[in-house]
């Protein structure tokens, strides 16, 4: 099994890290500064602030989404009707919206 040497990725952890230079069947590996892996930033200097950057632009879409909702729906929200989107209800849309930026 051969790998694609262009979906490789090398991150160089440390201060005193010599970053050798790595290659793949004769091409060189891209540098990266920070890498995404099931969900999770790896930084080059192991910081959580990239992290907790895409956590906390994640939550504002939410809150925005939640605060159209409410402003949008102009019939009492005893309407179930008023809520529902191509058979979904609004609520559950946002809801599975939000269970996935959380996973």
């Amino acid at each position: 099994m051969k790998f694609n040497v262009d979906k490789c990725k090398v991150v160089h952890y440390g201060k005193h890290n010599i970053e050798f230079q790595y290659s793949l069947y004769g091409q060189p590996i891209t540098e990266v500064a920070s890498e995404k892996d099931l969900g999770v930033v790896f930084s080059r200097d192991l910081k959580v602030s990239i992290q907790c950057r895409e956590a906390y632009s994640k939550a504002s879409q939410s809150l925005g989404l939640i605060h159209t909702i409410i402003h949008k729906v102009q019939k009492p929200v005893s309407s179930y009707s008023s809520l529902q989107v191509h058979g979904k209800t609004t609520l559950g849309i946002l809801f599975s919206s939000l269970e996935s930026t959380l996973c």
